[in-house]
């Protein structure tokens, strides 16, 4: 329908609120004429719109809705990517523990139907939760089985993803080494294909990894250059509609390891860092 395709164009623009609009009226119409897949998708839709938006109670509303129409209508490749997509929401509300239960749900069904760019990023979904839960093993594994496929189908931009999500999981197993080697891979990933906030997480990731083997300069260094990535036009329109976006995260794991460092009375580290701490707060 001409509306859908419009807030489609919209939603890729980031012009939320004509996205939302159009999807309304796609969504009217389909409920008018009876078209229940139409239906299941606008929901969808309006679903990916209030998550960008970071309203993730009426994310949660419309997915779901759009799930109860995928299995009504028996759509196996919509049931598992609304059981993905309410993962998601439920990870941004900081419940993990169903986040885990929707994507593991949503794997299932990739697996199933033969999704393999579907299980790749599920795999990856789910490595973010188990990161989140400290279950620092199990994230691993579903992010070493995300990179094989995204290197398996040629999907350079969830290559370079995976390749920071494992530089940020090796950070946390204190195997700082091959944290710098995960993050470089997905630095030169981003450079490569141009993804400015790839870019930026990759370098908040390697701003980290230094800080942690107390090579202070050079964390400087790459955290400046993430936040100069931050600070451009496209980066911070992407923050304020998304706030949990890894590279966000990134910075605000910069700050608080400057204000550990500060509440430690570590003059020398907090010397070295009080511009770029100046500069995540604005």
């Amino acid at each position: 329908m001409a509306h859908d395709r419009l807030g489609r164009v919209c939603y890729n623009l980031e012009k939320m609120q004509e996205a939302k609009k159009h999807y309304k009226i796609a969504l009217d119409i389909a409920i008018e004429i009876g078209y229940r897949q139409g239906e299941g998708t606008s929901n969808g839709n309006l679903g990916n719109v209030f998550l960008s938006l970071g309203e993730y109670q009426k994310a949660k509303e419309y997915y779901k809705k759009a799930l109860d129409i995928a299995i009504e209508i028996g759509d196996r490749g919509g049931e598992g990517k609304r059981n993905a997509n309410l993962g998601t929401v439920f990870y941004s509300l900081g419940e993990n523990q169903k986040a885990k239960e929707y994507l593991e749900k949503a794997l299932d069904i990739a697996i199933e139907i033969g999704d393999r760019a579907g299980e790749g990023i599920t795999n990856g979904n789910l490595g973010t939760v188990f990161h989140s839960l400290g279950e620092y093993q199990k994230a691993k594994e579903y992010y070493v089985k995300a990179l094989e496929i995204a290197i398996e189908i040629g999907d350079r931009r969830q290559e370079g993803r995976i390749n920071k999500d494992l530089g940020d999981v090796f950070d946390s197993l204190g195997e700082y080494q091959k944290a710098k080697e995960y993050s470089e891979k997905a630095l030169d990933i981003a450079i490569e294909i141009g993804d400015r906030q790839g870019e930026g997480a990759a370098n908040g990731n390697l701003g980290n990894v230094f800080n942690s083997l107390g090579e202070y300069q050079k964390a400087k260094e790459y955290y400046k250059k993430a936040l100069d990535i931050l600070q451009t036009k496209i980066a911070k329109s992407v923050a304020k509609v998304l706030g949990t976006t890894p590279l966000v995260k990134t910075l605000d794991k910069a700050r608080n390891t400057l204000r550990e460092k500060r509440n430690r009375n570590d003059k020398y580290c907090h010397d070295k860092y009080k511009d770029t701490l100046a500069c995540v707060q604005t």
